[in-house]
Order: C-alpha cells, then structure tokens, then sequence
C-alpha cells in the first residue's frame, strides 16, 4: 500500500482549512501567519524528498491537497485571497 492510497485524498486540506478557520476566529493573525507558514515550510521539505526519491505519488498528492485548500479558502472566503500573501494569483 502506497502513501496516496493510505488516506482520502482530500483529508489533509480540509483539516489544515479548519484549523486555519480556527485561528481566524479566535482573531489571532500571528498564530495564523506562523500555521500558514509551517504548513508551507512542511510541504517544501515533503515535496523535495518525493521528487528526490522519485515519488511521484506523493507529489501529487501534496499538489492536489494544496490545490484544494486554495479552492477551500477561494470558496468559504467571500474572495479574500489576498488577505494571505502565500496565496496571491
């Protein structure tokens, strides 16, 4: 059994989006800035050591989590995407 096949594969984006709502509704930025930017920092270090040991699928897994957590916060976010810098288009 693979990483991709071990959990759905949309798990992991909904729970970080509800943490990340978490964080917005107690009001705390610097909590959600520094949750945001570990997440980010976890993702590149995951992402170099799949492509590094020709893990292809887990790179897209990790691909398709952050797509949808982008959608996620796109969707439920009235369109203030660039409230968050990591996500300006």
């Amino acid at each position: 059994m693979n990483y991709a096949s071990q959990c759905h594969s949309h798990t992991i984006a909904f729970i970080i989006y509800m943490c990340l709502r978490y964080t917005d509704d107690i009001d705390n930025e610097k909590m959600a800035s520094t949750f945001l930017t570990e997440f980010i920092t976890w993702l590149k270090k995951k992402g170099k050591s799949a492509a590094k040991h020709g893990q292809n699928e887990i790179l897209v897994h990790l691909l398709s989590t952050t797509f949808k957590i982008t959608v996620l916060i796109k969707y439920y976010s009235d369109n203030k995407m660039n409230d968050f810098p990591v996500f300006r288009i």
